[in-house]
């Protein structure tokens, strides 16, 4: 087969995005919105991506479930989780996961069965996402966006939903979690929507640029 036939056929770089759905205290996500419009943009610069968007159910079973689900049917080679924080003032790059699951009530109303995520692992453990996150600092850098690197993505289903992707995922996908704040969209918050969106850009375009996900 020709090279000119080879490349016709090569399997696009997949990328998957995925938001959350609502939960208590927070009837309206901001990500419900923000990943399919970061995807629009994406689609309009880059011909050569595959982009899987989802709206991941708050549900102990259900989310880490999902995630799994969409790794294994769609073999990304970028995945990025998009999740809001009341904490946040502007974008969040969380850089590691922790086995551990506070006693929180999901979108469903259930606790999870265990404090621990794996209960292989011990609770001590924690798993650094495979982002080039100097690449992502960078970029963000560069575009003047608010930002700050964190060692905790909480003992929610964020924290769960990121444990559960480094688990499932091969050694060479680059997986990851930028939190945004939960009042995006307010005229007050300290980070645009517009801002947040071209954010996301960004940072997608920084990991494939820089050789983090599988071309």
């Amino acid at each position: 087969m020709s090279r000119a036939r080879d490349a016709a056929h090569a399997r696009p770089t997949t990328v998957v995005l995925t938001g959350f759905g609502p939960f208590p205290g927070v009837p309206i996500n901001a990500t419900v919105r923000l990943v399919p419009e970061i995807a629009m943009a994406l689609g309009k610069r880059r011909i050569d991506l595959s982009i899987i968007t989802d709206i991941l159910p708050v549900a102990w079973e259900r989310g880490p479930a999902r995630v799994r689900a969409l790794i294994g049917e769609h073999r990304p080679d970028l995945v990025i989780h998009f999740g809001v924080s009341s904490a946040a003032r502007g974008l969040v790059v969380e850089r590691q996961a922790h086995n551990f699951c506070r006693t929180s009530a999901d979108a469903d109303g259930n606790l999870p069965s265990l404090n621990l995520i794996d209960a292989d692992l011990g609770e001590a453990a924690v798993l650094p996402v495979s982002l080039p996150l100097d690449c992502v600092a960078a970029a963000l850098d560069d575009m003047g966006i608010r930002f700050a690197l964190s060692d905790d993505a909480g003992g929610y289903l964020c924290n769960a939903v990121l444990h559960a992707s480094l688990r499932e995922a091969a050694p060479d996908v680059a997986v990851g979690f930028l939190h945004v704040p939960a009042d995006l969209g307010a005229a007050d918050c300290p980070l645009a929507w517009e801002d947040a969106v071209e954010a996301g850009v960004a940072v997608v375009t920084a990991c494939l640029t820089d050789g983090g996900a599988r071309s």
